[in-house]
């Protein structure tokens, strides 16, 4: 449908109708305006013998210019190849749109059959994970008969919304209470673990927990809670986040370790024998995703061993054991299906979804000229090596490394490519050349980002790198082919490098010198953009032709594909001598 809707709109604008004709018409039609505004001038300026020459020759001059059109402006057209002329017509923006958005979703209604033929499980690092069908259950005979009354109940005998809990050791010289508090001192109003003794001391914070709820006295001068663990790393950067469950006397505090234990939202405490029961979710996506409840114990406090007293169960009846692993040999055979199963998926992907995508697109470029195709054109060659990389080397791999490379290495060529095509001598239309320049030019922009990892780097030579090799760069081709948008991803790298630099300055100053470092860095940097794009303004053109003539000297196809008006000049040329040959030979 919207490649019907798409040749409708093509066909009714008539945007590609004879350019020779046209551009004949427009001739005629300026040449009789010059006509007559030289009548009128002759006939103004009748008396003056002097004017009437003058006149004459400023006919003669104009009508040479309407002719060959030998002017500064064609000369400027011509050297910055980026920019389109006044005789290349361009396709209505609807019809090009509708173009892209049928080559689009061809590629994405041909991934649905391999989406739907092969239903792969993969772990947190494939290209999806699609939910488990699988149960979490407990074996309710092994538990004691309290527990077992508490665990096989649907819902929570007493659901718990204790705020503290107070502390009572026999023998002890006090007593503590825990609670969840804020003192509003950070300017945030966070809750976290507080103790606070009887006696004697002013209560005590606990920051890295925050959220403790559900309270409740573990015996033994012990209370125990659920939070989250707020830890911060060895470089006072925020760790992510994670449930955990404590246990504190009201002078230690014992958690569980979110590296080895990933609780979605423990509830339902239960106390039995000293010992620590609590109820969990089951994972909502990967290997172990599907219904149930988990059961779990804690009966040491100060070395809070978590132990699992459920087991999963995948609808292919694989067992799973207390640690939530599969036996070796199920492994390694759910291993291998998973790496089938993948490749296969991979594989159709190709020829179903990226290749339509590319084909369709080529084909349209030729043939209708849509700006858009080289867009689409580029998706579906990144489509083809993507899928072909995750037939290879399996979905247990890092995409990202992947993506940095290929944005950058394939981005810069196809960038290579369509600003070499600018200077061929033969007619290729430059809308969707200027298209596939800006398209090139942001996916290299995000390719060198990945691949240099500035934002995860502390150190300065990412930064450097991505100056030198993408900045620069772009700024040329923008110069010289007259592409704003590059020199506009210009600006955005160079003010997030004055962003990066300011963070580094203020790192080595005091806090309260943070704002004005922050204010004068970015200010300077603001001017001297500003100031680089006004200075840029005036002696584009300048600068541009420069740029242009080098690139055009080196031009490859301008060298292997020859005129088409000298070739066609060449044939009627040997046609000629052919022909008075044969005369000459009858005579």
């Amino acid at each position: 449908m919207l490649f019907g809707l798409a040749r409708t709109v093509d066909k009714k604008s008539g945007w590609d109708v004879d350019t020779d004709i046209t551009a004949e018409a427009a001739a005629a039609t300026f040449a009789n305006e010059n006509n007559d505004q030289n009548g009128r001038n002759e006939s103004e300026e009748e008396n003056s013998d002097d004017s009437a020459v003058h006149n004459e020759t400023e006919n003669v001059v104009v009508t040479a210019v309407a002719a060959d059109l030998p002017t500064q402006r064609s000369r400027i057209s011509r050297m910055l190849p980026g920019s389109t002329t006044y005789s290349e017509r361009r396709m209505p923006v609807l019809a090009n749109l509708l173009y892209g958005l049928f080559t689009l979703a061809l590629g994405v209604t041909g991934y649905f059959l391999p989406m739907n033929l092969f239903s792969c499980y993969g772990g947190s690092t494939g290209p999806y994970e699609p939910s488990s069908s699988g149960h979490w259950s407990t074996d309710i005979s092994i538990l004691p008969s309290d527990v077992g009354a508490w665990a096989s109940s649907t819902q929570p005998n007493e659901l718990s919304y204790a705020t503290f809990a107070y502390i009572s050791s026999a023998g002890a010289e006090q007593n503590f209470t825990l609670f969840q508090g804020s003192d509003n001192e950070s300017g945030y109003n966070t809750q976290t673990l507080w103790s606070a003794a009887t006696v004697g001391r002013e209560p005590f914070n606990f920051p890295y927990i925050q959220n403790p709820s559900q309270f409740i006295a573990a015996g033994d001068g012990w209370a125990c809670f659920t939070g989250i663990d707020a830890t911060l790393t060895s470089n006072g950067n925020q760790q992510p986040k994670s449930n955990l469950v404590g246990c504190s006397n009201g002078i230690v505090v014992q958690t569980t370790d979110p590296t080895r234990h990933s609780f979605q939202g423990p509830y339902d405490f239960f106390i039995n024998n000293n010992t620590l029961w609590f109820k969990d979710y089951p994972s909502w996506s990967g290997e172990q995703a599907g219904s149930g409840t988990l059961i779990y114990s804690i009966d040491n406090y100060d070395g809070m061993e978590v132990e699992l007293h459920s087991t999963y169960t995948k609808s292919s009846s694989k067992r799973y054991d207390a640690e939530g692993s599969l036996s070796f040999d199920d492994e390694a055979a759910n291993s291998d299906y998973d790496d089938i199963c993948w490749t296969k998926h991979s594989v159709f992907a190709i020829f179903v979804s990226a290749v339509p995508v590319t084909l369709a697109s080529i084909v349209l470029w030729l043939k209708r000229k849509a700006p858009a195709m080289a867009i689409t054109s580029y998706i579906g060659v990144s489509a083809c090596a993507n899928f072909v990389y995750l037939a290879i080397a399996v979905w247990e791999n890092d995409l990202n490394e992947f993506w940095g490379w290929w944005l950058s290495i394939s981005a810069a060529l196809y960038l290579a490519i369509l600003c070499d095509l600018t200077h061929c001598k033969r007619g290729i239309a430059r809308s969707p050349l200027i298209w596939g320049i800006n398209v090139s030019a942001i996916a290299f922009f995000i390719g060198m980002i990945i691949l240099t990892d500035i934002f995860g780097s502390s150190v300065a030579w990412p930064w450097i790198v991505f100056n030198v090799i993408a900045l620069i760069p772009l700024l040329i081709v923008g110069i010289g082919y007259s592409q704003v948008f590059l020199l506009v991803l210009c600006a955005v790298g160079w003010l997030m490098t004055a962003v990066k630099i300011a963070s580094a300055l203020a790192a080595l100053a005091a806090p309260a010198a943070n704002v004005p470092i922050y204010f004068v860095v970015l200010a300077a940097s603001g001017l001297l953009i500003a100031g680089a794009g006004w200075w840029l303004n005036k002696n584009q053109v300048q600068f541009g032709s420069v740029i242009c003539y080098h690139m055009e000297r080196i031009s490859l196809s301008r060298r292997m594909l020859p005129d088409e008006e000298l070739e066609e000049s060449a044939r009627r040329e040997q046609g000629d001598a052919e022909l008075q040959g044969e005369v000459s030979v009858s005579v």
